[in-house]
Protein backbone atom coordinates (compact mmCIF):
# COMPACT_ATOMS: atom_id res chain seq x y z
CA UNK A 1 0.00 0.00 0.00
CA UNK A 2 0.87 3.71 -0.74
CA UNK A 3 1.66 5.47 2.35
CA UNK A 4 3.38 8.69 3.72
CA UNK A 5 4.74 9.02 7.38
CA UNK A 6 5.88 11.97 9.44
CA UNK A 7 6.57 13.37 13.03
CA UNK A 8 4.53 15.66 14.45
CA UNK A 9 5.63 18.52 16.73
CA UNK A 10 4.47 19.53 19.51
CA UNK A 11 4.56 22.89 20.70
CA UNK A 12 5.35 25.41 23.55
CA UNK A 13 3.62 28.98 23.38
CA UNK A 14 6.84 31.47 24.37
CA UNK A 15 4.49 33.96 25.49
CA UNK A 16 0.73 34.47 25.25
CA UNK A 17 -1.15 37.72 25.87
CA UNK A 18 -5.10 37.65 25.68
CA UNK A 19 -5.59 40.90 24.44
CA UNK A 20 -9.64 41.07 24.08
CA UNK A 21 -12.72 39.04 23.62
CA UNK A 22 -14.85 38.90 19.94
CA UNK A 23 -18.13 39.09 19.14
CA UNK A 24 -18.41 35.63 18.26
CA UNK A 25 -17.27 34.63 21.95
CA UNK A 26 -13.67 33.74 21.14
CA UNK A 27 -10.49 35.44 22.23
CA UNK A 28 -8.12 37.05 20.09
CA UNK A 29 -4.51 36.41 21.04
CA UNK A 30 -1.25 37.67 20.41
CA UNK A 31 1.18 34.62 20.81
CA UNK A 32 4.13 32.84 19.65
CA UNK A 33 4.56 29.44 19.38
CA UNK A 34 7.65 27.64 19.33
CA UNK A 35 8.12 23.53 18.51
CA UNK A 36 9.60 21.17 20.55
CA UNK A 37 11.44 18.08 20.46
CA UNK A 38 8.59 15.98 21.09
CA UNK A 39 6.35 14.23 18.81
CA UNK A 40 3.94 12.22 18.04
CA UNK A 41 4.18 10.27 14.55
CA UNK A 42 1.77 9.81 11.95
CA UNK A 43 1.35 6.68 9.06
CA UNK A 44 -1.46 8.12 6.44
CA UNK A 45 -1.95 4.68 3.82
CA UNK A 46 -4.02 4.50 0.60
CA UNK A 47 -7.00 1.85 1.56
CA UNK A 48 -10.94 1.42 1.44
CA UNK A 49 -12.22 2.87 3.71
CA UNK A 50 -11.17 6.10 6.09
CA UNK A 51 -9.93 4.90 9.65
CA UNK A 52 -7.66 6.28 12.23
CA UNK A 53 -6.25 3.90 14.27
CA UNK A 54 -4.47 5.05 17.47
CA UNK A 55 -2.26 3.32 20.31
CA UNK A 56 -3.68 5.64 23.18
CA UNK A 57 -8.00 4.66 24.11
CA UNK A 58 -8.19 7.70 25.50
CA UNK A 59 -7.85 9.98 21.63
CA UNK A 60 -11.25 9.66 20.10
CA UNK A 61 -11.15 8.13 16.68
CA UNK A 62 -14.53 9.70 15.45
CA UNK A 63 -15.45 13.22 14.34
CA UNK A 64 -14.40 14.26 17.74
CA UNK A 65 -10.88 13.88 16.44
CA UNK A 66 -9.13 17.05 14.32
CA UNK A 67 -7.81 14.59 11.84
CA UNK A 68 -11.20 13.35 11.20
CA UNK A 69 -12.63 17.10 10.97
CA UNK A 70 -9.67 18.01 8.17
CA UNK A 71 -10.11 14.70 6.57
CA UNK A 72 -14.35 15.79 6.46
CA UNK A 73 -12.88 19.31 5.29
CA UNK A 74 -10.98 17.86 2.14
CA UNK A 75 -14.00 15.66 1.04
CA UNK A 76 -16.30 18.81 0.83
CA UNK A 77 -13.19 20.80 -1.16
CA UNK A 78 -12.86 18.12 -3.72
CA UNK A 79 -16.17 16.36 -3.81
CA UNK A 80 -14.54 13.47 -3.48
CA UNK A 81 -13.62 10.24 -1.29
CA UNK A 82 -9.78 9.97 0.09
CA UNK A 83 -9.65 6.14 1.49
CA UNK A 84 -7.04 6.13 3.69
CA UNK A 85 -5.81 4.78 7.06
CA UNK A 86 -4.21 6.80 9.63
CA UNK A 87 -2.01 5.38 12.21
CA UNK A 88 -1.14 7.85 14.85
CA UNK A 89 1.12 6.59 17.78
CA UNK A 90 0.83 9.32 20.66
CA UNK A 91 3.13 10.66 22.68
CA UNK A 92 2.48 13.81 23.29
CA UNK A 93 0.10 14.39 26.56
CA UNK A 94 -3.62 15.09 26.32
CA UNK A 95 -4.94 18.08 27.81
CA UNK A 96 -1.31 19.35 28.49
CA UNK A 97 -1.24 22.50 26.39
CA UNK A 98 1.30 21.55 23.92
CA UNK A 99 -0.83 21.26 21.16
CA UNK A 100 -1.04 17.55 20.27
CA UNK A 101 -4.46 17.80 18.57
CA UNK A 102 -3.50 20.84 16.21
CA UNK A 103 -0.22 19.48 15.24
CA UNK A 104 -1.63 15.63 14.35
CA UNK A 105 -4.22 17.78 12.08
CA UNK A 106 -1.74 20.26 10.44
CA UNK A 107 0.61 17.27 9.67
CA UNK A 108 -2.29 14.73 8.70
CA UNK A 109 -2.94 17.89 6.30
CA UNK A 110 0.50 17.86 4.74
CA UNK A 111 0.74 14.06 4.40
CA UNK A 112 -2.84 14.06 2.28
CA UNK A 113 -1.45 16.70 0.41
CA UNK A 114 1.33 14.94 -0.72
CA UNK A 115 -0.02 11.84 -1.00
CA UNK A 116 -2.89 12.32 -3.41
CA UNK A 117 -1.07 15.79 -5.18
CA UNK A 118 -3.72 17.49 -3.64
CA UNK A 119 -1.55 20.95 -5.10
CA UNK A 120 -2.66 22.86 -2.19
CA UNK A 121 -0.85 26.02 -1.44
CA UNK A 122 0.49 27.18 2.14
CA UNK A 123 -2.49 29.67 2.14
CA UNK A 124 -4.81 26.99 1.27
CA UNK A 125 -3.79 24.97 4.03
CA UNK A 126 -3.79 27.52 6.64
CA UNK A 127 -7.75 28.23 5.59
CA UNK A 128 -8.58 24.70 5.70
CA UNK A 129 -6.52 24.51 9.55
CA UNK A 130 -8.39 27.43 10.95
CA UNK A 131 -11.73 26.21 10.18
CA UNK A 132 -10.46 23.02 12.54
CA UNK A 133 -8.44 24.55 15.10
CA UNK A 134 -6.94 27.86 16.19
CA UNK A 135 -3.50 27.07 16.58
CA UNK A 136 -3.27 24.18 13.98
CA UNK A 137 -2.16 26.79 10.87
CA UNK A 138 1.50 27.16 13.07
CA UNK A 139 2.21 23.74 12.75
CA UNK A 140 3.03 24.17 8.97
CA UNK A 141 6.68 26.25 9.60
CA UNK A 142 9.54 24.83 10.55
CA UNK A 143 10.24 27.58 12.26
CA UNK A 144 8.46 30.12 15.40
CA UNK A 145 5.53 31.79 14.18
CA UNK A 146 4.42 34.38 15.93
CA UNK A 147 0.36 34.58 15.64
CA UNK A 148 -2.69 36.89 16.51
CA UNK A 149 -6.50 36.44 15.97
CA UNK A 150 -7.42 33.47 17.22
CA UNK A 151 -4.35 31.57 16.23
CA UNK A 152 -5.25 31.57 12.76
CA UNK A 153 -3.49 35.13 11.97
CA UNK A 154 0.30 34.76 10.94
CA UNK A 155 2.15 37.74 11.80
CA UNK A 156 5.91 36.24 11.00
CA UNK A 157 8.15 33.37 11.46
CA UNK A 158 11.12 33.47 13.19
CA UNK A 159 14.79 31.79 13.86
CA UNK A 160 14.24 30.90 17.80
CA UNK A 161 17.20 30.24 19.96
CA UNK A 162 18.42 26.62 20.67
CA UNK A 163 17.48 26.59 24.43
CA UNK A 164 17.28 23.61 26.74
CA UNK A 165 13.83 22.95 27.61
CA UNK A 166 12.36 21.45 30.75
CA UNK A 167 8.64 20.02 30.70
CA UNK A 168 6.28 19.02 33.71
CA UNK A 169 3.21 18.29 33.77
CA UNK A 170 1.03 16.60 36.49
CA UNK A 171 -1.53 13.73 36.30
CA UNK A 172 -4.52 16.41 35.46
CA UNK A 173 -5.23 17.73 32.26
CA UNK A 174 -7.20 21.67 31.91
CA UNK A 175 -10.30 22.12 29.78
CA UNK A 176 -8.88 25.09 27.59
CA UNK A 177 -12.75 26.08 27.17
CA UNK A 178 -12.95 26.29 31.12
CA UNK A 179 -9.96 29.42 31.48
CA UNK A 180 -11.26 30.95 28.42
CA UNK A 181 -14.27 31.56 30.49
CA UNK A 182 -12.62 32.07 33.97
CA UNK A 183 -14.08 35.31 35.73
CA UNK A 184 -10.33 35.73 36.78
CA UNK A 185 -8.78 36.13 33.11
CA UNK A 186 -7.75 39.59 32.70
CA UNK A 187 -7.34 41.54 29.28
CA UNK A 188 -3.68 42.13 28.20
CA UNK A 189 -1.83 44.58 25.87
CA UNK A 190 0.45 42.91 23.41
CA UNK A 191 3.74 44.04 23.86
CA UNK A 192 5.22 46.67 21.53
CA UNK A 193 7.99 44.99 19.25
CA UNK A 194 9.88 47.20 17.36
CA UNK A 195 12.03 44.06 16.04
CA UNK A 196 10.08 41.17 15.34
CA UNK A 197 13.61 39.15 14.63
CA UNK A 198 15.15 40.35 17.98
CA UNK A 199 13.06 37.62 19.54
CA UNK A 200 15.84 35.07 18.51
CA UNK A 201 18.05 36.63 21.58
CA UNK A 202 17.23 34.43 24.82
CA UNK A 203 17.67 37.76 26.80
CA UNK A 204 14.82 39.58 24.60
CA UNK A 205 12.68 36.51 24.41
CA UNK A 206 12.81 35.71 28.64
CA UNK A 207 11.54 39.57 29.17
CA UNK A 208 8.29 39.22 27.20
CA UNK A 209 7.54 36.05 28.21
CA UNK A 210 4.21 35.91 29.61
CA UNK A 211 0.96 33.78 29.48
CA UNK A 212 -2.75 35.53 30.77
CA UNK A 213 -3.97 32.46 31.23
CA UNK A 214 -1.88 31.28 34.49
CA UNK A 215 -3.86 33.13 36.57
CA UNK A 216 -7.36 31.86 36.32
CA UNK A 217 -5.61 28.62 36.33
CA UNK A 218 -3.06 29.25 39.13
CA UNK A 219 -5.75 30.23 41.21
CA UNK A 220 -7.29 26.63 40.98
CA UNK A 221 -3.94 24.65 41.34
CA UNK A 222 -1.35 25.22 43.66
CA UNK A 223 0.05 22.44 42.35
CA UNK A 224 0.97 23.93 39.23
CA UNK A 225 2.35 27.32 41.59
CA UNK A 226 4.56 24.64 43.05
CA UNK A 227 6.47 23.15 39.77
CA UNK A 228 6.51 26.99 38.62
CA UNK A 229 8.71 27.64 41.52
CA UNK A 230 11.10 24.97 41.60
CA UNK A 231 11.42 24.90 37.99
CA UNK A 232 12.96 28.68 38.89
CA UNK A 233 14.72 27.52 41.79
CA UNK A 234 16.81 24.75 40.24
CA UNK A 235 18.05 27.15 37.53
CA UNK A 236 15.50 27.98 34.61
CA UNK A 237 16.05 31.11 33.58
CA UNK A 238 12.32 31.31 32.57
CA UNK A 239 9.29 29.54 33.62
CA UNK A 240 5.53 29.56 32.07
CA UNK A 241 2.58 27.26 31.83
CA UNK A 242 2.52 26.41 28.26
CA UNK A 243 -1.18 27.75 26.37
CA UNK A 244 -3.87 27.02 28.73
CA UNK A 245 -2.13 24.21 30.72
CA UNK A 246 -1.42 21.73 32.65
CA UNK A 247 2.03 21.93 31.56
CA UNK A 248 4.62 23.91 32.94
CA UNK A 249 8.01 24.19 30.83
CA UNK A 250 11.35 25.75 31.91
CA UNK A 251 14.00 27.35 30.00
CA UNK A 252 18.13 26.37 30.98
CA UNK A 253 20.94 28.07 30.25
CA UNK A 254 23.26 24.46 30.85
CA UNK A 255 22.65 21.11 30.64
CA UNK A 256 23.49 20.64 34.22
CA UNK A 257 21.19 22.63 35.38
CA UNK A 258 18.58 20.94 33.14
CA UNK A 259 19.39 17.74 34.19
CA UNK A 260 19.56 18.56 38.12
CA UNK A 261 16.11 19.89 37.72
CA UNK A 262 14.79 17.17 35.42
CA UNK A 263 16.25 14.52 38.67
CA UNK A 264 14.12 16.66 41.26
CA UNK A 265 10.73 16.63 39.32
CA UNK A 266 11.73 12.60 38.68
CA UNK A 267 11.50 12.10 42.31
CA UNK A 268 9.39 14.23 43.76
CA UNK A 269 6.50 13.05 42.21
CA UNK A 270 5.98 9.68 40.11
CA UNK A 271 3.20 10.58 38.43
CA UNK A 272 4.70 13.47 36.61
CA UNK A 273 5.19 13.66 32.98
CA UNK A 274 8.75 15.12 33.12
CA UNK A 275 10.78 15.10 29.67
CA UNK A 276 14.23 17.23 28.70
CA UNK A 277 13.89 18.47 25.22
CA UNK A 278 15.08 21.60 23.14
CA UNK A 279 13.25 24.45 20.69
CA UNK A 280 13.77 23.25 17.13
Amino acid sequence: MESVFANSYAKINLFLYVTDKREDGYHNIYSLFSKINLYDTIKVEKANKFQIICNNEKIPVDRRNFIYKVYEKLREYFQKEFPVKVYLNKRIPIEAGLGGGSSNCAIFLKLMNKLFNLNLSLNDMVQVLAKVSADAPSFLWDKGVLAEGIGDKIVATIDLPKSYILLVKPNFGVSTRQVYNNKNLKLTTKPHITNIHSLSNLNVLCELMYNSLEKPVFGNNKELIFIKKMMTEYGAVKSLMSGSGSTIFGIFNSKKSLDNAYKYFKAVNKSYFVYKTNII
